[in-house]
């Protein structure tokens, strides 16, 4: 398996200019990726394979993460700047295709803040299930010391039915858990998600001589059907914990893995998410993770995108628990970190890219735009956060205007763009909705409009290639390519382009 080296999220990662913290405020640029997956090396190695994945398996936000996006100075005087940008083009039909994007980034250097002992807890399920790929556990609970530093602690929790204290504020340097084994399940098993987080949290509220941050890894299948089963009220308890600043990172497993409710908790905004198909893949990314480094910048950050009159907000992607309310996009998560690794190992193969952002669509509104001209806005973007270390309150707001009339087509086959250097956010958003279209379409049956669309969006690949040459895109394309040798090798078709096809055409 290729797993990532990027940050966490809302976390930081990629390079950037050093901080300074003088003056109107700090300056540098760090992206800010969302949180949840961060690559999408599981769909990426089906297609290798010969497969077409299911849909599913597509995460949007892991998808965006792999590509590398440039950001502009981070110069808003604050500890995190929103940086919105909007794209027009034709689509593939005579209609068109207006889209806004809101990247995040931050002046902050993770390396210029001083490393915090951790208090990492580990809590594993120890189902038949997870039984598969954790073994009795020794060794997992070992690569997490080995990654830890001399002053920091490890507590491990295991949770079945019920869940029990395996291990208490251990110190790296002294403590020998060779031992130490996850109980037998039984039989028939059942497990207690609830009862297992809320252990974890018990740990972390006992008061203690330990001074620094903490962490909480979760190990699961995804199963809760013993004790609080509400995934309403499991997922209420992770977020309380992001909130009160403890960084919560998800690692699913086994061959009956339920993803749902993991993933709901890792994208709160405050860790990784990953799966691990086999032991090995499970003890490189608990022992990842215990590498991580995380200092808190911002809480309750939200995230508004209000259309302008002549628009109307229609699909959101990039970010899973992104709203709709009162016509406007809102996007919020209870907290924002700054990761750094500890370990400059580079385990992955895959594209490190720490890309992504918010974007919606601006569909056009005919009852209030009808009369609007060129050059006026499209949408406003209002953004506020608590600056954690200032104790502050944040906000802001940007106004970006349309070059175009709402719903007025591009004169020519290229897209306008308000922000020319974000345009490539916009082509990474056209390649991802066209691998969603074609792994839908081949799961419904449909196999000739599934290799419809990679036909009609094969010209605006090289078009893009040709004027920009981006690594990035040109790994998308030979995946588009080789997912549709997959799709014709399973169920041969003629290919039709689907005529409701909600991407842009970038060349025609």
């Amino acid at each position: 398996m290729n797993w990532s080296k990027v940050w966490l999220g809302l976390l930081l990662g990629g390079c950037g200019a050093s901080a300074e913290l003088a003056g109107t405020g700090p300056t540098g640029s760090t992206g800010v990726t969302q949180a949840g997956a961060q690559d999408a090396a599981h769909f990426r190695s089906l297609i290798e394979e010969g497969s077409v994945p299911e849909p599913s398996l597509l995460e949007q936000v892991g998808f965006f993460a792999e590509h590398a996006l440039d950001q502009p100075e981070a110069d808003c005087g604050e500890v995190v700047c929103a940086h919105p940008s909007l794209a027009v083009a034709p689509r593939f039909d005579d209609g068109t295709w207006t889209m806004a994007f809101v990247s995040l980034n931050s002046p902050v250097d993770a390396e210029t803040r001083p490393r915090q002992p951790v208090h990492v807890v580990l809590a594993v399920e120890s189902s038949l299930a997870a039984r598969m790929v954790t073994g009795a556990g020794t060794a997992l609970f070992e690569q997490v010391l080995a990654a830890l530093a001399p002053e920091d602690r490890l507590s491990v929790v295991s949770f079945a039915e019920q869940a029990t204290v395996l291990v208490e504020s251990a110190v790296p340097a002294v403590t020998d858990i060779s031992r130490v084994e996850l109980p037998v399940p039984p039989a028939a098993d059942s497990v207690d998600l609830y009862g297992g987080i809320a252990a974890a949290a018990d740990i972390l509220s006992v008061p203690s001589e330990f001074v620094g941050t903490s962490r909480i890894i979760l190990l699961t299948t995804g199963r809760a059907d013993a004790g609080i089963t509400d995934a309403a009220r499991i997922e209420a308890l992770a977020e309380g914990l992001v909130r009160e600043g403890t960084p919560f990172s998800v690692l699913g497993m086994s061959s009956t893995y339920q993803a749902e409710l993991p993933r709901s908790i890792a994208e709160l905004g405050a860790g990784n998410y990953a799966f691990a198909e086999t032991a090995d893949d499970l003890e490189q990314l608990v022992s990842q993770e215990a590498g991580v480094r995380l200092v808190a910048l911002a809480s309750d950050v939200e995230l508004r995108v209000v259309p302008s009159p002549g628009y109307r907000v229609g699909r959101v992607y990039g970010a899973r628990r992104a709203t709709v309310e009162d016509g406007a996009a809102v996007l919020r998560t209870p907290a924002l970190f700054l990761g750094t690794r500890s370990s400059a190992d580079d385990t992955s193969e895959g594209r490190r890219g720490g890309g992504g952002g918010l974007f919606v669509e601006l569909s056009f509104d005919p009852a209030s735009g009808a009369d609007i001209r060129a050059d006026q806005p499209a949408f406003r973007l209002e953004t506020s956060y608590t600056d954690v270390d200032a104790e502050a309150a944040v906000s802001f707001e940007h106004e970006v205007k349309n070059s175009l009339a709402p719903g007025e087509r591009p004169a020519e086959n290229w897209p306008h763009f308000s922000t020319p250097e974000y345009g490539k956010a916009f082509m990474m958003l056209n390649m991802y909705l066209a691998f969603k279209a074609m792994v839908e379409l081949y799961a419904a049956g449909d196999c000739g409009a599934a290799l419809g669309v990679s036909y009609m969006m094969e010209p605006g690949v090289d078009e893009w290639q040709n004027r920009f040459d981006d690594p990035d895109i040109t790994a998308d394309g030979e995946m588009m390519l080789l997912l549709r040798q997959n799709i014709n090798d399973l169920c041969r078709a003629v290919p039709v382009p689907p005529s409701n096809y909600e991407a842009g055409c970038f060349a025609l």
